[in-house]
């Protein structure tokens, strides 16, 4: 079995490295090891609408936690969040269609979710908590060129972050009292998924609008969650395959059908983890924040 697999990956290699080199000016290189047939697209500066542009982010949304009644029966209070991202940003044509473009975006940003910051305490609403956090995104989406500098991007965000969650209020029950002590005032690891689009009507200005499903764990329990993690990998490596055959074939349908499978897939990993933060294995539930978000991207 062992020889097998490195006969592969030896055709596999060889066949890249034979396709770059007999084809270096194309950009979309096809090889096939054996009877399976992949067609990869690879970087082409003469497509490239913009190359690493530096970008900032202001975004704002409405936000609703959840916590899982199993370990938290009380109302948690909707509150408002308010983010600054810094990223670089790649746009460029692809070569079925360069009126189809690919935007590729990775970033560092900084998000408050207070509730000091609202009015109102009323206890009725459910208990208040603070949350600053910090993290990376990686953003991948299609689109299409409508004009010289205008585009319609469709996206699926998703990253890595820090949080430090301080709950305002006292919960009344011993259960949702040692439900929410739990996180206490310690820096907390976690995670996002985001759909998006972007509407970019000139040359440095775009519009956005997204929903987020966010997570934070009470527990990093490393092992259970790289497990999880190379699940939900997987799929999303077969669903990039998929996309790529179709855009293949009907480039024009790229961006929507990419926006639908990759979030939806995101949207059902997350549900499942709002009861099992490290699904399959048996973990606790994460706090969950589900946000509608508004914003304005600057390209220079």
């Amino acid at each position: 079995m062992l020889k097998l697999i490195s006969s592969f990956l030896l055709m596999l290699m060889c066949s890249i490295i034979y396709e770059t080199s007999a084809q270096s000016q194309d950009t979309a290189k096809t090889f096939t090891p054996g009877p399976i047939n992949f067609s990869v697209i690879l970087k082409n500066d003469s497509l490239a609408y913009e190359q690493k542009v530096p970008t900032i982010t202001l975004t704002g949304g409405f936000v609703k936690l959840f916590y899982h009644s199993d370990v938290f029966d009380g109302k948690l209070a909707d509150i408002n969040s308010y983010e600054i991202n810094i990223s670089s940003t790649n746009l460029i044509g692809t070569p079925e269609d360069t009126n189809i473009v690919i935007l590729r975006s990775n970033g560092l940003f900084l998000k408050s979710v207070l509730s000091t910051w609202k009015s109102t305490s009323d206890a009725s609403q459910g208990l208040r908590s603070d949350t600053w956090t910090f993290g990376t995104n990686d953003c991948k989406g299609y689109g299409y060129k409508l004009g010289k500098y205008s585009y319609l991007i469709f996206h699926n965000t998703g990253g890595l972050n820090w949080n430090k969650i301080t709950f305002l209020d006292t919960a009344e029950s011993t259960k949702n009292k040692d439900a929410i002590e739990i996180f206490g005032n310690a820096i907390r690891f976690g995670e996002y998924s985001e759909a998006g689009i972007k509407f970019r009507f000139v040359k440095n200005l775009s519009l956005n609008a997204g929903y987020e499903r966010s997570m934070i764990y009470p527990r990093h329990l490393f092992w259970k969650w790289t497990w999880s993690k190379i699940i939900e990998g997987t799929g999303h490596v077969l669903l990039d395959l998929l996309i790529n055959e179709i855009h293949q074939s009907i480039p024009v349908a790229t961006p929507i059908i990419y926006f639908i499978l990759k979030n939806a897939y995101s949207y059902g990993f997350y549900e499942l983890y709002s009861s099992r933060m490290n699904w399959p294995s048996e973990t606790i539930p994460p706090i969950m924040f589900n946000s509608f978000k508004v914003g304005l991207s600057m390209y220079f």
